[in-house]
């Protein structure tokens, strides 16, 4: 074998009495390198021989090396956010006291006339034939729901912030509240993963808006977790909220008037002018923005409106108010609106009775059995014709048959123990679509599953599997990518 210099071996731009600082004279060092030079290069040849020696054979590997990390399938799927998406529509509205009921519950029909239940409730059909149930309450429905949201935001008497199984009633994750005494209003925001909490002093002076994030489930089908509550911004006024992707939407009333904004994290946004909404509805226009549209009585509550809005980065900007074609009955103020497919429909008390119209067209007043005070809340149901209104007064829900063309058809009602959630002129949340022909009633005295099948006319109940004591209003139902 050849030997090489060692500075061949060593590639270094450095003297070789620099690499060996002997005071050795420069022959010497050269007889001292020629026998490392020649042990170095035998070295680097055995190694790079080892390597194809020793290297095991494709067949003799094992299945994975012991660093690769477990099949997918054995571990649980990464948590993931909700995507943006828009909700789809939907309508809210308001609330006054209703006056409390008995255990029985009622229930008529447009024409007025009654039949009794094995439980002493009363309904009435529109022949008046008979029917009795077993308690006055219909069976449960089946033990999937696939229009439920899969949870409901609620709150419970001692105001501690709840999500609840909207099947069963059952609490699955619940935070404390903020305490402050006053009204409260709260909303699923489903692009944030958070549920809103407006809370409001006492002297309906000031409030403010607090969230609870929501740790998703890394299991599909498991409750997400409320987080502790964190504090958003303080509210001037008597306020309400829902929830968008740009941030919070927030509808005050306070000294400087009445106004809609938008709350988003780090960023100052701009307020508009806007009257109080009594129903409201929010979606995703074509062009991609989102989009709200309020019932509204104005600002001087004289005449109802539709005020719209699109919201921007900035805030809300104002679109055109459109007057309908139609008087609000005399007070109490309590007209509320549902979209549907063929328009809005607008529902109101009128003379002790619920009275129905489509927004360009006249009332027609319903026969309950039972007084009508207001009308606190009205949303549409799956099939979307059927509407549920929550009311004050000795009904405290009904359900209301719509024709194609938006016109009542017929109705029926159910009389509750406690008293709807109250709110002036602002939209209230006492009611949540649960699946087909049930919706959640939040009352005083807790929620309910209330139920409605069958054509003109209408057989009502209660859902006997949901129990629901602890729960009071506001309720919203949390639609969420789990």
């Amino acid at each position: 074998m050849a030997s090489l210099p060692l500075t061949r071996l060593l590639p270094l731009r450095l003297p070789l009495t620099r690499l060996l600082p002997l005071r050795l004279p420069p022959t010497r060092l050269l007889l001292l390198g020629l026998p490392l030079a020649r042990l170095l290069v035998v070295s680097l040849v055995l190694a790079s021989l080892l390597p194809a020696c020793s290297s095991p054979s494709p067949s003799d590997a094992p299945d994975a090396p012991p660093s690769a990390p477990p099949d997918a399938s054995s571990t649980p799927p990464a948590r993931s956010r909700p995507h943006p998406r828009a909700p789809s529509p939907r309508s809210l509205s308001l609330t006054t006291p209703a006056s409390t009921a008995g255990a029985a519950s009622t229930a008529s029909t447009a024409s007025g006339s009654t039949a009794s239940t094995a439980s002493g409730s009363t309904a009435s059909t529109a022949s008046g034939s008979t029917a009795s149930t077993a308690s006055g309450s219909t069976a449960a429905p089946a033990g999937t729901c696939q229009s439920c949201p899969p949870w409901v935001a609620g709150r419970t008497v001692s105001g501690t912030t709840v999500l609840f199984d909207p099947l069963s009633g059952d609490i699955v994750s619940e935070s404390p509240g903020g305490g402050l005494g006053g009204e409260v209003d709260l909303a699923c925001d489903p692009w944030s993963s958070r549920v809103l909490v407006l809370e409001q002093a006492l002297d309906d002076e000031w409030g403010e808006l607090a969230v609870h994030p929501m740790d998703l489930p890394s299991s599909a089908g498991d409750p997400p977790e409320l987080g502790a509550r964190e504090h958003e911004v303080w509210v001037d006024g008597r306020a309400r909220i829902a929830a968008s992707p740009l941030g919070a939407l927030v509808f005050e009333e306070a000294y400087t008037g009445q106004r809609w904004r938008l709350v988003a994290p780090g960023m100052p946004t701009s307020s508009m002018p806007a009257a109080r909404p009594q129903s409201l509805r929010t979606f995703t226009g074509m062009d991609g923005s989102f989009q709200v549209t309020a019932l509204t009585y104005g600002f001087l509550a004289d005449s109802l409106e539709l005020q719209t809005a699109t919201l921007a980065p900035t805030g809300p900007v104002a679109g055109p108010v459109l007057p309908l074609a139609i008087s609000a009955p005399a007070l109490p103020i309590s007209v509320r609106g549902v979209w549907t497919a063929t328009g809005l429909v607008l529902l109101a008390a009128k003379d002790g009775e619920l009275a129905v119209a489509a927004a360009g067209g006249a009332w027609s007043a319903l026969g309950l059995a039972g007084s009508v005070l207001r009308v606190e809340q009205a949303v549409l149901l799956e099939d979307g014709v059927t509407v549920a209104a929550l009311l004050s007064g000795e009904v405290d829900v009904a359900f209301v048959r719509l024709t194609p063309q938006g016109q009542a058809e017929c109705a029926a009602g159910l009389s509750l123990p406690g008293s709807a959630p109250s709110s002036d002129r602002f939209f209230s949340r006492g009611l949540v679509p649960a699946g087909e022909g049930r919706v959640i009633v939040a009352t005083s005295s807790g929620a309910r599953a209330a139920v409605v099948s069958g054509q003109c006319p209408l057989a009502v109940g209660l859902d006997a599997g949901f129990a629901g004591d602890a729960l009071r209003a506001p309720i919203d139902g949390c639609f969420l990518d789990e």
